[in-house]
């Protein structure tokens, strides 16, 4: 039997495996066909859908909804839990109709209900901050409530939001943006049932900028160098950078993971340049270490060749072996006509491995021209070469896609008037040994009960599952109405399960008009009226307002003693009291409310719960009473509606989910190769491939060298590690070779030799790279560690770059921390 959610995520490394298992042995014919809607076309109800309504149509299984476009929220942040503080502000950019609208939501309501079920997936911009001339509205934008947060160039000139159309960036060195972006993200999975989080800008805007004093400083607090001051280490700043976007990458990915690991996780990777080198977007190390689930390279051209290239190209950094997305320009700009659309596509799937699926840019360019190029992909009745002619489904890439068992012993009883007790046990085990840690109640008066967010009435967790059964009373029901109730089953991977039940609740509503029996004058004169159109019944009575001599009585016959609810009716006018006098006496009291009778006619107005006596003890007076003159005072009805006395039952909050840590089993070794992975250096440094190298080359360079060569690795535990470095036999190599690192106590300089007395033909890790004894070994937060070679020597001989192999021997912490150093 498998373990509850938290404990899911051992080593996130192991989930690749699994996704190539599941891919090789799927429908060869599944792939993802996704299209992106940006902000600006999902403003309204009837936009979304049309978005819906065209996915399932022309055979799309995905559709990608921009709901962060510059800072700001097209959907509810910290909508159901704040667990993730997120105060972005709503649609900045772009206005929502109506103002209130939650596109992400009835985009999902829409998307997973109907036939066939659509992914939806969170586009989100991630570090471009804002891009108009005029500041954000809110003050509680991140542009206006930390402009020192944007990105700064090696001049010290901060970025302008108009410099460009991609706007002013957030600076990824700085850790409080990192912070606040992964609560941005982390909030959206969180509260909303989304399939994808789907990554867009997570890069720098070119090299020369991340040049912020808070980035400069970090940069120097995790490698001990000062980008003002020292020279030749570029490639420790490279690096450096690279590893900032990574951070947030893997960071948030790991914490998606242990929420809810059913959630794909992707990123937009730009074609327009070697993105790994000039915009420090390390999908390299994602694929590597399985950070993402899915890589989505752009191939906005128009030419076959040119995309398959660029598909190739990805594949060479794709050290992991992720799945593929193809992302495809469909607008005019881009000049993709349907037929070049189709050429790419089928181009793309004959290549080895065959891309995940594709992803078009964007919905308003595949239905322009009347749906042109939606027809030319999906309705092979007007183009038979269509490459989607039918329906299929995304390629499932998620390691558990067994449903639990339904929940068991389901009942919907009408337990008192006006409830409805709806109950279930817990389910046997599924065949994989799952048993459901989430039971959600939704609640229609259709049989085909909705799984929409408005139908949700109650929510059960049960992470790790520890009991074997739930009672949910529903009280805001009116009598004579049948009510369905759907009772679903979620496992860890958000398989479900369900069953469907009805109850018809007998609610007590006693309604008494002035025609009634139950109604009398008391004293005074009341005339009876009937031309106010918003009467209830055929008429009323009225008085002139005076001083509260003059009073009627409504007298209802209760049935059985219990809490109840008093409305009253009455018409509105401009001539009515402002301020008429009920008084109310129930069991144990009495209590008078002032109603204004100019306002809120002709429905009924709840003034309070209260308990009642059964028979006639309880009864309801209104007078002339009024600090108006000449105005008149309605009465017409009164309604008793029986009450338990219970509130709603508010949803049971998640338990945080955070993801788990083991130690690696065996070493962690990073060669010089390829470029871009472990390693970089400046100018001066060679490749050679004499003697006994590790893996296929070694870098050197003379000693001194005004360049430094970088290293970076990633630690997966924290704990404490020995590190050594790989050398072949030959004792002219550089004995003061210098390596500088970080630890958690502060930093180490070792000055070692790699001269070596044994064999030029064979090697090994003979170099004590961290210079102390196993013993005293130094230890490291999981995260990325820096180490530069480098040597001041004159005459010292060659200084050799090969692989570094980190020794995993204790653990140092028994509670992984994330934390930043510098704040």
């Amino acid at each position: 039997m498998k373990s509850g959610l938290k404990g899911r995520i051992d080593n996130i490394l192991v989930l690749i495996f699994p996704v190539l298992f599941l891919l090789a042995g799927a429908n060869a014919d599944d792939e993802a066909r996704g299209f992106y809607a940006p902000v600006w076309e999902i403003t309204s109800p009837s936009a979304i859908e049309q978005i819906i309504s065209k996915a399932r149509q022309y055979h799309f299984n995905q559709v990608y909804l921009q709901v962060r476009a510059r800072g700001d929220a097209y959907y509810y942040p910290n909508r159901d839990d704040t667990a993730y503080e997120n105060i972005e502000p709503r649609a900045q950019l772009y206005s929502l109709n109506p103002p209130d609208f939650d596109p992400l939501q009835y985009a999902i309501d829409l998307a997973h209900n109907g036939n066939p079920r659509i992914e939806v997936h969170t586009w989100v911009v991630v570090y471009p901050a804002w891009n108009r001339s005029y500041q954000p509205s809110s003050p509680n934008h991140v542009y206006r409530r930390h402009p020192e947060w944007i990105t700064e160039d090696s001049s010290g000139v901060t970025q302008s939001p108009t410099a460009s159309s991609e706007g002013a960036y957030l600076d990824p060195g700085i850790p409080a943006v990192q912070d606040y972006l992964f609560n941005v993200f982390l909030d959206i999975v969180r509260n909303y049932d989304i399939d994808g989080l789907h990554f867009d800008y997570s890069r720098y805007p070119s090299g020369d900028w991340g040049y912020d004093p808070v980035a400069k400083a970090q940069f120097q607090n995790e490698t001990d160098w000062n980008i003002d001051t020292d020279t030749g280490i570029d490639a420790v700043w490279h690096n450096w950078k690279r590893a900032q976007i990574s951070n947030l990458i893997r960071r948030t990915f790991k914490y998606i993971k242990a929420e809810k690991p059913w959630v794909t996780v992707s990123s937009f990777l730009p074609s327009f340049t070697d993105t790994v080198k000039n915009n420090y977007q390390a999908y390299n190390w994602w694929s590597k270490y399985g950070w993402l689930d899915v890589l989505q390279r752009g191939s906005y051209n128009n030419s076959a060749s040119l995309s398959v290239s660029r598909y190739r190209d990805t594949q060479s950094y794709n050290y992991g072996g992720l799945p593929v997305q193809c992302p495809l320009g469909a607008q005019e700009t881009y000049h993709n006509t349907p037929d070049s659309m189709i050429q790419i596509i089928n181009s793309l799937r004959a290549e080895t491995p065959r891309p995940w699926g594709f992803n078009h840019f964007q919905y308003s360019g595949l239905s322009a021209n009347s749906d042109l190029r939606f027809k030319s992909l999906g309705d092979s009745s007007f183009r038979p070469d269509a490459p989607y002619p039918t329906w299929v489904s995304v390629p499932e890439i998620k390691p558990d896609t067994m449903p639990p068992n339904n929940p068991a012993s389901a009942s919907a009883s009408v337990s008192v008037p006006g409830e409805v007790l709806v109950s279930f046990d817990r389910p046997t085990p599924a065949g994989d040994g799952d048993l459901p840690v989430q039971y959600r109640i939704y609640r229609d008066t259709d049989s085909n009960v909705e799984e929409y967010y408005s139908n949700l009435r109650m929510v059960f967790y049960d992470d790790p599952p520890v009991r074997t059964s739930f009672t949910w009373r529903d009280v805001e029901l009116t009598g004579g109405i049948t009510y369905y109730y759907k009772i679903v089953a979620y496992d860890d991977y958000f398989n479900q399960a369900s069953v469907t039940l009805s109850a018809t609740p007998n609610v007590i509503e006693i309604v008494v008009d002035n025609s009634d029996s139950g109604f009398s004058v008391i004293s005074g004169s009341w005339s009876t009226g009937s031309s106010a159109s918003d009467k209830y019944g055929v008429d009323y009575r009225y008085n002139g307002t005076g001083s509260g001599n003059d009073r009627v009585r409504w007298t209802p016959t209760l049935p059985s003693a219990g809490q109840y609810n008093l409305y009253v009716w009455y018409p509105q006018g401009s001539n009515r009291a402002p301020d008429a006098k009920y008084t109310l006496h129930y069991d144990g009291g009495s209590q008078t409310f002032s109603v204004n009778q100019q306002a809120n006619g002709g429905r009924w107005n709840l003034l309070g719960s209260f308990q009642f006596n059964s028979g006639t003890s309880g009864y309801v007076e209104l007078s002339d009473q009024s600090s108006a003159t000449g105005k008149v005072v309605i009465a017409d009805a009164v309604k008793f509606v029986y009450a338990s006395g219970h509130s709603p039952t508010p949803w049971e909050v998640k338990p945080v989910a955070t993801p788990t840590y083991t130690p690696p089993d065996s070493p962690i070794i990073v060669d010089n190769t390829p470029g871009y992975l472990h390693y970089e250096d400046g100018s001066g440094w060679a490749s050679s491939t004499w003697g006994a190298v590790y893996g296929t080359d070694k870098h050197y360079t003379p000693s001194p060298t005004s360049t430094k060569a970088s290293y970076v690795v990633y630690i997966p535990y924290p704990g404490q590690y020995a590190i050594d470095g790989w050398i072949h036999g030959n004792t002219s190599y550089a004995q003061h070779a210098r390596y500088r690192f970080v630890h958690t106590g502060g930093m180490q300089e070792s000055v070692v030799t790699q001269q070596h007395a044994g064999s030029s033909s064979s090697g090994d890790f003979w170099i004590n790279v961290d210079g102390v004894s196993d013993a005293q070994a130094f230890s490291f937060e999981e995260g990325m560690v820096f180490i530069t070679l480098f040597n001041t020597t004159s005459g010292d001989g060659y200084t050799i770059a090969d692989a570094l192999r980190f020794r995993f021997l204790s653990s140092t912490s028994s509670d992984h921390k994330e934390f930043w150093l510098l704040y």
